[in-house]
C-alpha cells in the first residue's frame, strides 16, 4: 500500500501541474478563503513538513499538495465529511438510489423513483444493495417542491452534475433549509472519472441552462455522456493513464452515434439521465461564488476541499445566506 501512495504522488507531480490555477487563495491570514486548508492538521499529516511556518505549509499545499492529493483538512477525508452530516439535526438525502449515505431517523430521503423500481435499476447494473430505505419524496423529474418539510440540511453525492438546471436545484434546496441550513456535497472530479476528457463547465453553460428552463438533457449531452466519455477508474488517471480500455474505431463510434440519437428520440421528451456538468473544485467554487454574487442563488460555499489522492470525488459545503 505504501509502494502504491508513493507511485500515485510521483504520477500526480508529473500529471497535474497545469490544474491548479495561479489565483488559488487560501485562509491564511488575511487572505479569503478558497481551498479549505487547516495548517495544523497539513503539519501533523505530513511530518516531513514539521518545520515549515502556516504560510510555508500554504504554499507548499498549493503547489504540490492539491495535485499530489494530500488532504489540505480533515474534513477532506469523506469519512470525516459525513460525520459532519450525520451529526445534523435534520437531513434530506437527495438521490439515495438503493444506498443512502447517511441513515437514521432524522433523515428523509428524496428520489427519481419509488423503491420497487429503484431495486430493479440496481439489478439491472449489477449494483450490490446495502439498504433499501424507505423513499419519503418521490418526483421523476427531480422536482424537489414536492417535499413538505424543512430540513437543517441537505446531502446529496453524484447528484449536481446530473441536474438539467443546476440554478434551479440550488433554488429549490435553499427554500427547504432552515435558516442558516447547509447543503452538503460529494461531487465527482472531473480529472479523475469518465469525464476526464471534456473541458470543466463554464459559468456561462450554468446560466444559458437556467435561462433556457432546461428539465431534461439536450442531445448533445447524452452523445457526448454516451459515446465519448474516458474510463472511470481513478487509480489510473491519478497515474496519468486516461485511455479508454476499449479502442473504438470510426465505424464503431458512429453506431453508438446512431444509437444514442435513436434512444433520443424514442425516450420522447422523457428524462435520460447523464452528466450535464463537469467541475474540479477550483471550478466548483469559482462558479458558485459566481452565482452567489449575482444572486442567482443564496447558497454561499463555506468549504470547498480539495481531492484526496487515489480518490475521484470532492467535498463541499454551501450555506444558505439570510436577506
Amino acid at each position: 500500500m505504501v509502494v502504491r501512495f508513493q507511485t500515485l504522488r510521483r504520477a500526480a507531480r508529473r500529471t497535474c501541474r497545469r490544474f491548479v490555477p495561479d489565483s488559488l487563495q487560501l485562509k491564511i491570514g488575511g487572505y479569503d478563503r478558497k481551498i479549505e486548508f487547516d495548517p495544523h492538521f497539513y503539519r501533523s499529516a505530513n511530518p516531513e513538513l514539521a518545520a515549515y511556518s502556516d504560510s510555508r505549509l500554504a504554499r507548499h499545499f498549493i503547489k504540490f499538495g492539491q495535485r499530489e492529493g494530500r488532504l489540505g483538512s480533515r474534513r477532506a477525508s469523506k469519512m470525516e465529511f459525513i460525520e459532519l452530516v450525520a451529526a445534523e439535526e435534520s437531513v434530506l438525502e437527495i438521490g439515495p438510489f438503493t444506498n443512502p449515505t447517511i441513515t437514521g431517523e432524522n433523515v428523509r430521503y428524496f428520489d427519481l423513483f419509488h423503491p420497487v423500481e429503484l431495486a430493479r435499476r440496481a439489478s439491472a447494473v449489477g449494483c450490490v444493495q446495502s439498504l433499501a430505505p424507505d423513499i419519503h419524496y418521490v418526483s421523476s423529474d427531480g422536482d424537489l417542491s414536492v417535499v413538505t418539510e424543512k430540513f437543517s440540511c441537505a446531502f446529496s453525492s453524484h447528484c449536481i452534475e446530473h441536474q438539467p438546471d443546476l440554478i434551479r436545484h440550488f433554488n429549490q434546496v435553499e427554500n427547504l433549509l432552515d435558516r442558516s441550513g447547509k447543503y452538503y456535497l460529494v461531487v465527482p472530479d472531473k480529472r479523475y472519472c469518465f469525464d476526464r476528457v471534456f473541458d470543466e463547465t463554464s459559468l456561462d453553460e450554468i446560466e444559458q441552462a437556467h435561462k433556457e428552463r432546461r428539465r431534461r438533457h439536450g442531445l448533445k449531452t447524452v452523445i457526448e455522456h454516451r459515446v465519448f466519455v474516458s474510463h472511470n477508474d481513478p487509480i489510473r488517471h491519478w497515474q496519468g493513464d486516461h485511455r479508454h480500455g476499449d479502442a473504438i474505431d470510426d465505424g464503431a463510434r458512429a453506431r453508438m452515434i446512431s444509437d444514442t440519437e435513436h434512444e433520443f428520440a424514442s425516450a420522447d421528451g422523457a428524462y435520460i439521465d447523464v452528466h450535464a456538468w463537469r467541475f474540479t473544485p477550483c471550478s466548483f467554487l469559482h462558479i458558485v461564488e459566481s452565482l452567489y454574487d449575482l444572486r442567482y442563488t443564496s447558497m454561499k460555499p463555506i468549504s470547498v476541499f480539495n481531492t484526496p489522492l487515489g480518490h475521484l470525488d470532492f467535498c463541499a459545503i454551501l450555506e444558505k445566506q439570510e436577506g
